[in-house]
């Protein structure tokens, strides 16, 4: 009855209200389905540990990467692929390694995506304070995808860091014989080119500082020029600038100090490596008479 007496301008307005409740309401179940369908491929994703890019192939770990092994952060160091000899070659090290790292032991596992089954032999060798090479020797000869994975030995529930590399992406490339003496001479220099990056950057930052201390004595000089046509009451203005620059300038001038400490403390650190390496070096040439 209600419907017959309202007009048709009203009988059409109700109809289009139906019409958009019933496409949102479409639209929600289309929302929901799309979201679901989703998160179960990338969980499924996550579960494989691998990314698909591209039909068959793979996202490998890049060098430089961060990877986390129970709670000290490491880095991928370097990666190699021999596709004549079926070897590949993983470096991973502690940026900032310590005497703590001496007592730590790492475990690796190997897994392969489509192989062809050969049984690989894996070599761990510890370098200093947190330098790892992991060697893998009889790759299989068909293979998509290798997944490293690296865990500490003495922490049940810890952290585990993947590492992967895809055959097709990885270039092939000669991998030198390396020995325990060789992989800790490697492990120094590691040590000596961080300790030399930071000496870099500290340097940066004296320029930076010196730079502004050259600034600020040029405001002093500006604010002194504009003081001899200034009143009273403006040249008190004027000389507190004055002092509060100068106050700066004194704190930048003692972060330089600090900074050139630290500086010589690495050169020091430095050369205390050089000294372990040249005595690696000869203990090395004394095995072999």
């Amino acid at each position: 009855m209600e419907q017959k007496n309202k007009s048709k301008l009203d009988q059409l307005r109700d109809w289009w209200e139906m019409v958009q409740i019933k496409r949102r309401r479409h639209q929600s179940i289309w929302y929901l389905s799309y979201f679901a369908f989703a998160l179960c491929c990338y969980t499924i994703m996550f579960t494989f540990g691998l990314f698909v890019e591209s039909g068959n192939d793979l996202i490998s770990s890049k060098v430089g990467q961060s990877l986390q092994i129970g709670s000290t952060n490491y880095e991928l160091v370097e990666k190699k692929l021999d596709r004549k000899k079926n070897e590949a070659l993983i470096v991973v090290a502690n940026p900032e390694g310590s005497i703590a790292d001496l007592s730590k032991e790492l475990k690796v596992s190997v897994e392969f995506l489509e192989s062809s089954g050969e049984k690989v032999k894996v070599h761990l060798l510890e370098g200093d304070k947190g330098y790892y090479v992991i060697q893998l020797e009889n790759l299989p000869q068909q293979w998509l995808a290798l997944r490293l994975t690296l865990s500490e030995v003495s922490e049940e529930n810890t952290t585990n860091a993947r590492i992967i590399l895809s055959n097709k992406l990885e270039k092939s490339t000669t991998i030198p014989l390396l020995n325990k003496d060789q992989v800790l001479i490697d492990s120094f220099n590691y040590q000596i080119a961080g300790k030399e990056k930071l000496i870099k950057g500290y340097r940066k930052d004296i320029e930076k500082n010196d730079q502004s201390i050259l600034n600020q004595q040029d405001k002093i000089q500006k604010i002194e020029e504009e003081m001899k046509y200034q009143t009273d009451s403006e040249r008190k203005q004027s000389e507190g600038s004055i002092e509060q620059i100068k106050s700066n300038i004194t704190q930048i001038q003692t972060t330089n100090k600090t900074t050139e400490k630290e500086i010589s403390e690495l050169e020091t650190q430095i050369k205390m490596v050089q000294e372990r390496i040249a005595d690696t070096k000869k203990v090395k040439e004394e095995g072999k008479k």
